[in-house]
């Protein structure tokens, strides 16, 4: 048996603290939890290394942005540096300053599990489909489509 020790302490990493090409985290993404905003947000939890606190970086856009093109997951091992702030050029925070950062993806230990076959048919089995069950069926088929491990989708004829 193999025992692993539960580590309760968080180390948080301040931003504002931070110049530009610093090292912030090396580590396995294991969790997250709401930020302290209550916006819906989430700060990501980094393990590090057996017996050292569990690493926090709270949520910014631009991390948020570069996870979601590369399909971070849990369990995928990042590395991430600061790099420095830039000032938004659209949207609704034009010209405010945004933090910035250089993330890279241990591609060699990401594990991804097998893709896995499902077909709609079962929801269309028994009636029509209606608009709205080939609306849902298209919307669903786009959302996973994005995601790393996603379902491949059966032809119905």
């Amino acid at each position: 048996m193999a025992f692993k020790e539960i580590i309760t302490q968080k180390k948080f990493i301040n931003y504002k603290e931070c110049v530009k090409g610093q090292h912030l985290v090396t580590g396995k993404l294991v969790n997250t939890q709401p930020n302290k905003f209550g916006n819906g947000n989430v700060d990501w939890i980094f393990e590090t290394g057996e017996g050292e606190p569990n690493t926090v970086l709270n949520h910014t856009g631009n991390i948020k942005y570069m996870f979601n093109q590369e399909g971070v997951t849990f369990g995928d091992v990042l590395e991430i540096y600061y790099d420095g702030t830039e000032k938004l050029s659209k949207g609704s925070y034009k010209g405010v300053d945004c933090h910035t950062f250089k993330i890279r993806v241990d591609k060699e230990d990401r594990v991804v599990p097998p893709v896995q076959k499902y077909a709609f048919t079962e929801v269309v089995r028994n009636e029509t489909p209606t608009q709205k069950t080939i609306e849902g069926i298209v919307a669903a088929t786009r959302s996973l489509s994005k995601a790393p491990n996603a379902i491949e989708i059966e032809d119905l004829d």
